[in-house]
């Protein structure tokens, strides 16, 4: 799942070293430079429009790093790290519905040849954003664990061990295309994604209302039909996070993403849901970086690569 690019660290005057973390998602790209303590130094958070090829958001984060770079006080900076919705390849991103153009772009290879710097490690956002609260966040010292990212898509990703857990292709957690009833079109069935992530929740949202909504319009709304429409969403997302709870028995559940925005209702909703049977329960939280999680866990990812060479 991680690739590596060939390049040559840039240094930026004498210091502490650094790496430099973006993070693709579906509706924004962030770029950070963050110190070996997972600290972020400097941010930008560049907004995405959906249309955009993947080749214009990739040269967009590149100008955005190498601004951060330039601004820099201290150096080398010693690697990247990449986070983006999907499963990663050499030769381009699978499974990144949300994100369209990306399935032929060398990731690693590109951004390795737009800063000169090596190594660039790219991953699965949420298992990134599950690597930093286990790093740095609520699952540290945790042993067995659940992240579970709620935005424009919905994934999962299993801790175990100090761990993230890829799966044989890569491809573990991806439960946003598990199967989930759509009651408004009665007994068509569509991804639980189209039930629950943020953009199609909206858009689910919009048609019943007549008129067009935002994420947070559809759950701050008084409405009986959007509040049922959010009720049914975090019911059935319930019904799939208990069959994982039931099936791994992690020690915690964090969530993070966008809808956590509105943790308190979210929150309430799937504690209810995941109150599984005695003698065991699961303690769920809300992340400690509802929303730069994916960012610090590419952060993470290059530190990892770097010490790991440097143990090599």
């Amino acid at each position: 799942m991680l690739t590596e690019g060939h390049a040559t660290p840039a240094t930026n005057g004498a210091g502490s070293a650094f790496v430099l973390a973006i993070d693709f998602g579906g509706s924004k790209t962030a770029v950070a430079t963050v110190d070996p303590r997972g600290q972020i130094v400097a941010t930008e958070r560049l907004g995405l429009d959906k249309a955009t090829r993947a080749e214009e958001i990739v040269a967009d984060a590149a100008r955005a790093g190498r601004r951060l770079l330039e601004a820099a006080p201290s150096g080398p900076c010693v690697g990247v790290g990449v986070a983006r919705p999907g499963i990663p390849s050499a030769e381009g991103v699978l499974l990144s519905p949300n994100l369209p153009s990306w399935d032929r772009v060398r990731l690693a290879e590109e951004i390795g040849d737009a800063f000169g710097i090596a190594p660039v490690v790219v991953a699965n956002d949420v298992k990134c954003a599950a690597l930093a609260e286990h790093r740095w966040g609520v699952l540290r010292d945790v042993d067995l664990a659940l992240y579970v990212n709620l935005g424009s898509g919905v994934g999962a990703a299993t801790v175990a061990s100090g761990r993230v857990l890829d799966g044989a292709h890569g491809g573990a957690g991806e439960i946003g295309y598990a199967a989930g009833r759509i009651p408004e079109l009665d007994r068509v069935t569509s991804t639980l994604e189209d039930m629950v992530g943020g953009r199609r929740l909206a858009e689910r949202a919009s048609e019943l209302a007549g008129r067009t909504l935002t994420t947070r319009e559809v759950f701050d709304s008084n409405e009986p039909a959007l509040a049922n429409l959010v009720d049914d969403a975090l019911a059935t997302l319930g019904a799939h996070l208990r069959t994982l709870v039931l099936a791994f028995d992690p020690t915690r559940v964090a969530l993070g993403g966008g809808l956590m925005g509105h943790a308190e209702r979210v929150l309430c909703a799937l504690r209810r849901h995941l109150s599984v049977p005695a003698p065991f329960s699961v303690d769920v939280v809300a992340g400690q970086f509802l929303y730069d999680a994916a960012l610090r866990g590419a952060a993470a990812v290059a530190l990892d690569a770097v010490r790991g060479g440097a143990d090599g």
